[in-house]
C-alpha cells in the first residue's frame, strides 16, 4: 500500500512554508516598525498599530509552530470519528 502524501514533497512543503512564513514574518515587522516610526508623535495611533503589530508577530510564531511539530486532529462529528495526522503509519 502507499502513502497518499509523498514524504518527499512534504518536507519540501514544510522547507518552502517556513521560508516563506519567516519572509512574510519579516516584512510584516519591519513595515510594522516603519509605520510605528512614522506615527510616534500620535500615542493613540501608536498603541493600536502596536498593538496589532504584536498580534501579527503572535499569528508568524504560531504558524512555526505549526510547521515544526507533527500534529494530530481528532474529531468526533454526528457520531463519526475523524483523525487527521502528519505522522506516517511506522512512528
Amino acid at each position: 500500500m502507499t502513502d497518499i502524501v509523498d514524504p518527499d514533497a512534504s518536507d519540501k512543503r514544510r522547507t518552502w512554508g517556513l521560508i516563506l512564513l519567516a519572509g512574510g514574518g519579516m516584512a510584516m515587522t519591519a513595515y510594522a516598525s516603519v509605520v510605528l516610526w512614522l506615527v510616534k508623535e500620535n500615542a493613540d495611533y501608536a498603541f493600536y498599530l502596536g498593538l496589532c503589530a504584536m498580534g501579527l508577530i503572535g499569528v508568524v510564531l504560531t504558524g512555526f509552530a505549526g510547521l515544526l511539530m507533527k500534529r494530530t486532529i481528532r474529531a468526533n462529528i454526528l457520531g463519526n470519528e475523524v483523525e487527521i495526522s502528519d505522522k506516517g503509519e511506522g512512528e
